[in-house]
């Protein structure tokens, strides 16, 4: 089968994307962008295409962070609040999951979180903005993490915010536009104009395998990404260990 070829395909794919990613998040105009209001895409151990606002971006320009409200599921009783994807080992990655970037969309009801974000967790920049209450926002969420405020309903402009988040993931559900990093972030260096045009073909190869097609695609998918893991500490170790290294 086409399997360990749609495999690499994918590496190379999110490989490429964190590039772009990263020269996006350190030029000038892509930190413009992530201004206070800007709606991202969030894609971390946390969340998985969950939808969040900028509220407060630090001024620190070598380790800048995101204070951002990230769409979450409702926490149920005992559970730890803000996880928008569950914990998993390997997971299969289908064509659809990679191009179309299908975005999170609580299955109950819908609750939100407030993290601080670093430039490698934000997965696009959107074009939309959202007109928010920032500060107010902050002060609610740090209030109830306060033991004795934890249970209290959140405040308005909090509220406001996920719901306007929430309608966006609904009316955009299989992927919301991102503002274009050669056109609208008028991103021009070479590099990162090839990068993006091997994105778009590595996107266009991807829905040519058939190997997807298969029934037993996720176990298959999940065995070869263990393997190849294996693989790579190997050929890490046996580099160790060569001359090449010295």
């Amino acid at each position: 089968t086409d399997l360990e070829c749609y495999y690499t395909t994918v590496q190379e794919l999110q490989y490429a994307r964190a590039i772009l990613q990263k020269k996006i998040m350190e030029s000038v105009s892509g930190v413009k962008a992530l201004s206070v209001g800007r709606v991202v895409i969030v894609d971390n151990d946390k969340h998985k295409h969950a939808l969040g606002v900028i509220l407060q971006v630090s001024t620190d320009s070598a380790n800048r962070t995101f204070t951002t409200l990230v769409l979450c599921e409702k926490r149920q009783e005992g559970e730890d609040e803000g996880k928008s994807v569950p914990q998993r080992k390997s997971e299969a990655l289908l064509p659809e999951d990679l191009v179309a970037q299908k975005l999170f969309l609580p299955e109950g009801p819908c609750s939100h979180v407030v993290e601080k974000l670093k430039g490698i967790d934000i997965g696009g920049i959107t074009v939309k903005t959202l007109k928010i209450n920032a500060d107010k926002i902050i002060d609610d969420f740090n209030k109830r993490q306060i033991p004795r405020f934890r249970n209290d309903p959140p405040g308005q402009s909090a509220t406001t915010a996920t719901q306007e988040l929430l309608r966006l993931v609904e009316s955009n559900l299989n992927g919301i536009p991102c503002l274009d990093p050669v056109n609208d972030l008028q991103l021009k260096d070479v590099d990162v104009v090839e990068n993006f045009m091997r994105i778009k073909t590595l996107e266009e190869a991807l829905v040519t395998f058939n190997c997807v097609h298969s029934p037993r695609f996720a176990a298959q998918y999940c065995r070869l990404h263990e393997r190849m893991k294996v693989k790579e500490e190997l050929d890490q170790l046996r580099y160790l260990i060569s001359d090449q290294s010295l």
